[in-house]
């Protein structure tokens, strides 16, 4: 189902408002759809009438948190989703590591889920041989949803979700257990906090100096009004040279001290250290772009196509535009000036000012 703010009902409306004052989300059209899925599902499994499962959602949080868990059971996970954005990381954090006041790295992994981003950024980093070098390595999740948060904590998978893995992989990190395969982090510290990483006040002290954080999506799914308050609110996350890795075409507003630097066509927040570093790892603006593949060129028409009808999927079709220029090395202004358009289309200011305070700045660094 494609939501239509125009077609909601009242009751669709209210549940709507209520949950977004409650959570700071939904905010994204098709995280909306889902979860006014979900909470029609709940009802109907319950058999209760929209009265009185309001009676219900009236008593407390419980009752909200079991719908947004059906609405995340909806979405499909697994392990190493983003892989060229991964392994742009890894390289990233390889080359970092020999300048690193301490061998210790503390990765914060936000709007975690059941683990699988967790547990992907694990086996990389473990992959990576920093541990054999004497690292210590932290990995933390941070979800909203307790079911989820339960199944990350047990770290129990099924063979299906385990197929696609490399077999080394699998035999490294996986052990046979009752129900499935259990995970084994093998890192320094592997923990999952039930906290909402969009609402997050006052974060845990040991949340605090995190070296990477992971937030892939969260602006997405968050109030634009809420946005610009973000980098006060979880600044104390951010550690003296954090890098902060969202995802592809998702750009945070109020990082004023920090550089967005690009490695293959993924790129990501870096904070300034002071020490040399360029605006840009590989400028990924020349005054003259290569001619895109014929398959990137169709993906920028069939977001132009998209815009105008629905920008919710316009922006969907945009991130894998821009998964694909990472694949071949290459990002070009014209697909972040598609972004811009659909934040627009949106009415997502506070994101609109993040994406064009980007295409600016890296635009100036590629004419300079």
């Amino acid at each position: 189902m494609t939501l239509s703010l125009s077609e909601l009902t009242p009751d669709e409306r209210d549940l709507l408002k209520t949950a977004q004052a409650l959570f700071g989300r939904p905010a994204d059209p098709l995280s909306m759809s889902r979860f006014l899925e979900a909470a029609q599902e709940r009802r109907r499994r319950l058999g209760v009438t929209p009265a009185q499962s309001w009676n219900l959602l009236d008593k407390g949080l419980t009752e909200w948190l079991e719908i947004w868990n059906l609405a995340a059971k909806g979405l499909e996970a697994g392990f190493f989703q983003w892989p060229a954005q991964l392994d742009a990381l890894i390289e990233v954090i390889q080359e970092w590591a020999p300048f690193a006041p301490k061998r210790r790295l503390k990765v914060l992994s936000l709007n975690s889920g059941a683990g699988y981003e967790a547990a992907s950024l694990a086996m990389a980093l473990l992959s990576s041989g920093l541990k054999a070098k004497g690292w210590e390595i932290v990995i933390y999740g941070l979800e909203m949803i307790p079911d989820l948060v339960k199944e990350a904590k047990l770290a129990i998978y099924s063979p299906a979700s385990l197929a696609p893995l490399p077999k080394e992989l699998s035999r490294r990190f996986f052990v046979p257990r009752s129900g499935g395969f259990h995970f084994e982090a093998a890192v320094s510290d592997y923990r999952h906090f039930n906290l909402n990483p969009a609402r997050l006040e006052n974060p845990p002290e040991e949340l605090w100096a995190a070296d990477l954080i992971v937030a892939r999506g969260l602006t997405w799914d968050a109030l634009d009004q809420e946005l610009t308050s973000w980098p006060q609110r979880l600044k104390p996350l951010f550690g003296p040279d954090c890098f902060l890795l969202t995802a592809p075409g998702e750009f945070w507003p109020g990082l004023t001290d920090f550089y967005l630097e690009e490695r293959d066509g993924v790129t990501y927040y870096r904070r300034d250290t002071g020490r040399p570093v360029g605006r840009l790892g590989k400028k990924p603006y020349q005054k003259e772009s290569p001619s895109p593949e014929p398959q990137i060129q169709s993906l920028r028409w069939l977001v132009e196509e998209k815009l105008a009808e629905d920008p919710a999927l316009a922006r969907e079709t945009a991130v894998e535009l821009i998964h694909e220029e990472a694949l071949e090395g290459y990002l070009r202004p014209e697909s972040l000036a598609n972004i811009a358009r659909i934040e627009e289309a949106l009415g997502r200011s506070a994101a609109l000012k993040a994406v064009r305070e980007v295409l600016n700045s890296l635009q100036s660094d590629a004419l300079g």
